[in-house]
């Protein structure tokens, strides 16, 4: 913009460029954090009591965006290879295969098959992003936890995985990301005490 007003000047289309003094809004981005350890292990207790709750679990051990579990089909479950292929995401990175951890197996296996999505609702219907939005409100009133979202459970799924040790390059990969980079400074914060743990590995490996 700024330069076709200084085009606009040189042309005398206009006799000043208004531009020059505009200053540009700090990015508004929301941080997102995740949950610790214990606020987990609360969350998981809460969701045990909730007809949909399981919800809840399996977006903790698997790390979908919430587009991806609604839009997942029986079609895309592979029981034998374990995983499912996430098809329709919004953006070309988030086509890609999940292996599942046993508890999220185990989550997909109990959905009774009403239709041709995976997860429904109470009713027997297709998941919705507003079900969703209910489900994650009952767990705020459950755990007195009023930040919880759909993409705390995302974030909290990349922390657990990074505090346990995984390839960063994997996890990039497990989250639909297209590149690592974005994966470590977007969706992972470590607690304090894994840092702890992590600095004093230098001391390990120098007795070593």
């Amino acid at each position: 913009m700024g330069r076709s007003y200084k085009t606009a000047v040189r042309n005398h289309l206009c006799n000043e460029n208004p531009a020059v003094d505009l200053i540009l809004p700090e990015s508004s981005e929301k941080i997102v954090r995740a949950l610790t350890q214990d606020e987990q292990k609360k969350v998981e207790e809460a969701a045990s009591s909730d007809k949909l709750g399981f919800i809840v679990c399996f977006l903790l051990n698997t790390g979908l965006r919430a587009g991806d579990l609604i839009n997942l089909k029986w079609d895309d479950y592979n029981r034998d290879r374990e995983e499912i292929y996430v098809r329709s995401s919004k953006t070309r990175a988030g086509i890609r295969v999940v292996p599942l951890l046993p508890v999220a197996k185990i989550i997909i296996e109990s959905q009774p098959h009403h239709c041709e999505y995976v997860f429904t609702s109470t009713r027997q219907t297709h998941v919705t992003k507003t079900v969703l939005k209910k489900l994650y409100e009952r767990m705020r009133k459950k755990t007195g936890l009023a930040f919880l979202t759909n993409r705390v459970y995302r974030h909290s799924f990349a922390t657990r995985a990074v505090e346990s040790g995984i390839d960063y390059k994997a996890l990039s990969v497990i989250m639909g990301h297209t590149n690592v980079a974005f994966t470590l400074n977007r969706y992972t914060n470590a607690e304090n005490d894994f840092l702890r743990k992590q600095i004093y590995l230098l001391i390990d490996n120098k007795a070593s």
